[in-house]
Protein backbone atom coordinates (compact mmCIF):
# COMPACT_ATOMS: atom_id res chain seq x y z
CA UNK A 1 0.00 0.00 0.00
CA UNK A 2 0.90 3.67 -0.90
CA UNK A 3 2.15 5.66 2.12
CA UNK A 4 0.79 9.52 0.94
CA UNK A 5 1.18 11.30 3.70
CA UNK A 6 4.55 11.80 5.89
CA UNK A 7 4.72 14.39 9.15
CA UNK A 8 6.40 17.44 8.69
CA UNK A 9 9.08 15.93 11.36
CA UNK A 10 10.28 13.48 8.47
CA UNK A 11 9.63 15.47 5.36
CA UNK A 12 13.33 15.73 5.02
CA UNK A 13 13.87 12.23 4.61
CA UNK A 14 10.95 12.29 1.82
CA UNK A 15 12.69 14.48 -0.45
CA UNK A 16 12.10 17.64 -2.29
CA UNK A 17 10.45 15.62 -5.17
CA UNK A 18 7.91 13.83 -2.50
CA UNK A 19 6.83 16.50 -0.41
CA UNK A 20 8.20 20.01 -1.80
CA UNK A 21 11.16 22.23 -0.92
CA UNK A 22 9.00 24.01 1.56
CA UNK A 23 8.24 21.17 3.49
CA UNK A 24 12.10 19.62 3.44
CA UNK A 25 13.21 23.41 4.61
CA UNK A 26 10.31 22.97 7.92
CA UNK A 27 11.94 19.80 8.52
CA UNK A 28 15.35 21.12 8.14
CA UNK A 29 14.39 23.51 11.14
CA UNK A 30 12.74 21.39 13.17
CA UNK A 31 15.62 18.69 13.16
CA UNK A 32 17.65 21.75 14.31
CA UNK A 33 15.40 22.61 17.54
CA UNK A 34 13.52 25.29 16.08
CA UNK A 35 10.05 24.99 17.73
CA UNK A 36 7.34 24.57 14.14
CA UNK A 37 4.19 23.54 14.96
CA UNK A 38 3.26 19.86 13.82
CA UNK A 39 1.88 19.01 10.71
CA UNK A 40 1.99 16.75 7.84
CA UNK A 41 2.12 17.18 3.55
CA UNK A 42 0.55 14.68 1.06
CA UNK A 43 3.23 12.94 -0.83
CA UNK A 44 3.35 14.54 -4.98
CA UNK A 45 2.74 10.36 -5.40
CA UNK A 46 -0.67 10.98 -4.63
CA UNK A 47 -1.62 13.51 -7.38
CA UNK A 48 0.29 11.09 -9.75
CA UNK A 49 -1.83 8.13 -8.61
CA UNK A 50 -5.01 10.33 -9.27
CA UNK A 51 -4.31 11.51 -12.34
CA UNK A 52 -2.73 8.17 -13.56
CA UNK A 53 -5.97 6.05 -14.40
CA UNK A 54 -7.22 9.03 -16.30
CA UNK A 55 -4.10 9.78 -18.02
CA UNK A 56 -1.37 7.11 -18.29
CA UNK A 57 1.13 9.62 -19.29
CA UNK A 58 0.50 11.28 -15.75
CA UNK A 59 1.15 15.12 -15.78
CA UNK A 60 3.06 15.62 -19.02
CA UNK A 61 1.85 18.16 -21.60
CA UNK A 62 -1.40 18.46 -19.22
CA UNK A 63 -3.58 21.46 -19.72
CA UNK A 64 -3.66 23.53 -16.40
CA UNK A 65 -7.08 24.44 -16.99
CA UNK A 66 -8.04 20.36 -17.19
CA UNK A 67 -6.51 19.64 -14.00
CA UNK A 68 -9.15 21.52 -11.66
CA UNK A 69 -11.78 19.33 -13.97
CA UNK A 70 -10.27 16.08 -13.93
CA UNK A 71 -9.02 16.49 -9.93
CA UNK A 72 -12.83 17.25 -8.93
CA UNK A 73 -14.35 14.51 -10.45
CA UNK A 74 -11.79 11.78 -9.43
CA UNK A 75 -11.75 9.48 -6.85
CA UNK A 76 -9.05 9.79 -4.70
CA UNK A 77 -6.54 7.24 -4.36
CA UNK A 78 -7.28 4.38 -2.35
CA UNK A 79 -5.84 4.79 1.25
CA UNK A 80 -5.04 8.57 0.82
CA UNK A 81 -8.27 9.74 2.76
CA UNK A 82 -7.64 7.42 6.19
CA UNK A 83 -3.90 8.48 5.87
CA UNK A 84 -5.03 12.01 5.87
CA UNK A 85 -7.56 11.26 8.93
CA UNK A 86 -4.94 9.33 11.03
CA UNK A 87 -2.66 12.81 10.10
CA UNK A 88 -5.01 14.72 11.58
CA UNK A 89 -5.61 12.34 14.80
CA UNK A 90 -2.42 12.24 15.31
CA UNK A 91 -2.17 16.24 15.60
CA UNK A 92 -5.08 16.10 17.76
CA UNK A 93 -3.15 14.03 20.63
CA UNK A 94 0.58 15.67 19.79
CA UNK A 95 1.95 15.78 23.45
CA UNK A 96 5.51 17.18 25.35
CA UNK A 97 7.68 19.67 22.68
CA UNK A 98 4.74 19.18 19.66
CA UNK A 99 2.44 20.12 21.94
CA UNK A 100 -0.05 23.60 21.11
CA UNK A 101 -0.43 25.44 24.03
CA UNK A 102 -4.17 26.05 22.45
CA UNK A 103 -5.07 23.55 19.86
CA UNK A 104 -8.19 24.24 19.00
CA UNK A 105 -8.83 21.24 15.76
CA UNK A 106 -8.07 23.83 13.68
CA UNK A 107 -5.76 23.95 10.67
CA UNK A 108 -3.78 25.49 7.81
CA UNK A 109 -3.63 24.19 4.60
CA UNK A 110 -1.18 24.71 2.07
CA UNK A 111 -1.37 23.91 -1.77
CA UNK A 112 1.04 23.86 -4.20
CA UNK A 113 3.98 22.33 -6.82
CA UNK A 114 7.21 20.21 -5.19
CA UNK A 115 9.58 22.28 -7.05
CA UNK A 116 8.17 25.53 -6.22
Amino acid sequence: MMIYVVSLAKAGEAGVSSVGGKAVGISKLMAGGVRVPPGFCIRTAALADLFEPRRPDGLNGVDPSETDATCMNAPLPPGLEEEVAQALSDLDSCEGDDALESYDGTVMVRSSVSAE
